[in-house]
């Protein structure tokens, strides 16, 4: 009985220390009130790391990643990490919707350096990230309906980076050039397939 009543005190000592050092607070993925909150919903599905709450950026100059949902059955996430000793690693992950399995396919690759800074370029170039967060918007005479969210994410010195658009209402020419690139980087058979169709 006494070890009982012990577990039941020990735990909620531990319980109420944790709130006092926000160690219970849900970790955030974007920042709230935006709606949108889905973004959130899909990288949690994925076990993914926040950038928009880091706990460990020291271990890193720069991340970035992309997801791609829609209303196609499939989805993927590629994430490159650029570690503070200059590595790079990264990480592929897709799953079909249309599925009642909750199977995640994901594998690590090694991305390319050069390919990693021609990406870097591109992004540069296309101003990517230039407000926050970033929603590009509909462009002119266009009839839109459905297609496939965009959803880029950086986070390194300069902060936390989030855009995201819809292709094709809203995604612009050099958008859909940085999402071919991260497939290329990625280096998956059925994220490069599916970018192709």
């Amino acid at each position: 009985m006494g070890r009982f009543l012990f577990g039941i005190l020990a735990s909620l000592t531990l319980t109420a220390c944790a709130a006092n050092y926000g160690l219970s607070d849900p970790i955030k993925f974007v920042p709230e009130g935006r709606g949108i909150e889905w973004i959130s919903e899909r990288l949690k599905s994925y076990l993914e790391p926040s950038f928009y709450q880091p706990s460990d950026s020291t271990k890193y100059l720069s991340r970035h990643r992309l997801l791609v949902s829609g209303i196609s059955c499939f989805e993927f996430l590629v994430r490159i990490d650029e570690r503070s000793d200059g590595y790079l690693t990264g990480r592929v992950k897709h799953h079909n919707k249309c599925n009642d399995s909750n199977f995640y396919d994901e594998h690590s690759f090694v991305p390319s350096r050069r390919r990693f800074v021609a990406l870097k370029a591109k992004i540069a170039e296309a101003n990517l990230f230039e407000f926050y967060p970033e929603v590009w918007g509909q462009q002119e005479d266009l009839i839109c309906v459905d297609g496939l969210e965009l959803v880029f994410e950086r986070e390194n010195e300069q902060g936390h980076g989030l855009s995201f658009a819809n292709n094709p209402c809203t995604a612009t020419e050099q958008l859909v050039e940085i999402v071919a690139m991260f497939g290329s980087i990625s280096k998956d058979r059925d994220v490069i397939e599916f970018l192709e169709r």
